[in-house]
């Protein structure tokens, strides 16, 4: 019994070493299953642009939706911020 026990403590702690302790296959279901979205707002608080994540496993979809009229030049820093982010979101899965 006692084998048994050391034999499934092995196999769990191999398992939760790799992937920077992730447990393997989750992460995958996880990304797959949880969606955020993002709300860019102007100055005045104001809606302007909806970022979602869409149902991906890789995590590589991403949906941008325009709300309101903005100014050019807050267009070129918006779109530049919403590549930034998704960029580091598809990096964290």
């Amino acid at each position: 019994m006692a084998q048994q026990f050391d034999v499934l403590t092995k196999i769990l702690k191999l398992l939760l070493k790799l992937k920077d302790s992730e447990i393997p296959f989750l992460g995958l279901l996880t990304g797959y299953l949880f969606n955020p979205s993002y709300l860019v707002t102007n100055n005045d608080l104001q809606p302007v642009a909806r970022l979602k994540k869409e149902a991906s496993f890789w995590g590589r979809k991403f949906e941008i939706t325009k709300l309101a009229e903005t100014v050019h030049e807050d267009d070129e820093r918006m779109m530049l911020g919403l590549m930034m982010m998704i960029l580091l979101e598809r990096r964290r899965g």
